[in-house]
């Protein structure tokens, strides 16, 4: 009986996906309310088909397809370097050229000199293509550093509850991973990259980023002893099929940016369908994506100001990729500045590190 009904909620749960996405669209038309306002059925249908969807989600959760999928069920790749990635990825960014070559131009978020424009587009196998662009109050050693520091990331990024450093490589080489907490009813996923930056050899004063993730098989052979840390090894695994990301220096303290990111959204959505749901894009440019630039900004604001953990890391710089952004950016690290507060008492370990000690038996 349990596997007739879970078979009867599969089928019903495609249905659900396409009730949900126009609850979401309707709701992202605020701005014409005559649509959604004056019928007090449209609120009760939007109530019932998302709490049939986190059933049917629910259900769906326990079955071995979602199993198969929590192991990382994503396709062996080599790494992109940075300069190849960024002429694959970066170099038609215009408005005419995203739209040309397919992207929706989503949403802008604008406040002062800072801006962020995101294009959308649906990509074969269930990937989700998004092009972002804009300019941030900040040099580019700076918009790096509150990256980075991924053991400090979920200080400022809600939708992510733990991060750690797992191995240094080399200045500007590094393996990190995190833990992705989406609003619900998306589960809870894991995520394991490789990152690099370099100095773009095509645009003096640009600096290239590109973080990739490899299926188990691959990281053992390129990277013996990075392993998905234990707190996150029973999540969904996030397969981030391309990040990379130009930072272009427009002033000291101003950077524009283009970034360029590619993962699954089945993978990220946690379910198995052939097409990416479209109420997870809605989810992720409505939701996501203004409280993380929010949040990113004001980060950033605070780690000018002095005194902030982000700003001690910066200044410290204990593998000098900071310096070496700064040189090849041609800016100057305003927070490379001596701190006049006097640094305050440690209490204890970082919010990721506290997370990994209570996942396993006290050793990392």
């Amino acid at each position: 009986a349990a596997v007739l009904l879970l078979g009867a909620v599969r089928a019903q749960f495609r249905e659900v996906q396409s009730s949900v996405s126009v609850c979401v669209a309707q709701r992202r038309m605020c701005a014409r309310p005559q649509h959604i306002a004056h019928d007090g059925r449209v609120a009760a249908a939007s109530a019932i088909s998302v709490l049939f969807a986190a059933i049917a989600g629910s259900l769906w959760w326990a079955s071995d397809d979602a199993a198969d999928l929590r192991r990382g069920m994503f396709a062996p790749q080599g790494f992109i370097e940075p300069q190849a990635a960024g002429r694959m990825y970066l170099d038609s960014t215009a408005h005419e050229d995203l739209l040309s070559a397919g992207f929706f131009h989503a949403r802008t978020l604008a406040d002062g000199e800072q801006s962020l424009r995101i294009y959308t587009r649906l990509e074969p196998d269930s990937l989700l293509g998004i092009r972002a662009s804009g300019t941030v109050g900040a040099n580019a050693a700076e918009v790096i550093s509150v990256l980075r520091e991924v053991d400090l990331i979920p200080e400022w990024n809600r939708f992510c509850d733990f991060g750690i450093l797992l191995r240094v490589l080399r200045q500007n080489v590094l393996w990190a991973s995190a833990g992705v907490r989406l609003p619900w009813p998306v589960p809870p996923q894991s995520l394991l990259v490789r990152a690099k930056v370099e100095a773009d050899a095509t645009r003096p004063g640009a600096i290239l980023a590109v973080a990739q993730s490899v299926d188990a098989k691959s990281r053992r052979r390129l990277a013996q002893g990075v392993a998905m840390p234990s707190p996150l090894s029973s999540r969904l695994e996030l397969p981030v099929e391309m990040a990379v990301g130009r930072l272009t220096a427009a002033g000291d303290a101003l950077t524009r940016f283009e970034v360029a990111l590619s993962f699954n959204l089945t993978a990220a959505a946690g379910v198995a369908v052939p097409r990416a749901p479209s109420w997870v894009i809605n989810l992720i440019v409505w939701v996501v994506a203004p409280s993380i630039w929010s949040r990113y900004t004001g980060a950033l604001s605070a780690l000018r100001t002095g005194g902030s953990a982000l700003g001690r890391r910066l200044r410290t710089d204990s593998t000098g990729l900071y310096k070496f952004v700064g040189r090849s950016s041609g800016q100057q690290p305003a927070a490379a500045q001596e701190d006049p507060s006097p640094p305050k008492q440690a209490r204890g370990r970082s919010r990721g590190w506290r997370f990994w000690q209570r996942g396993t038996d006290g050793t990392a």
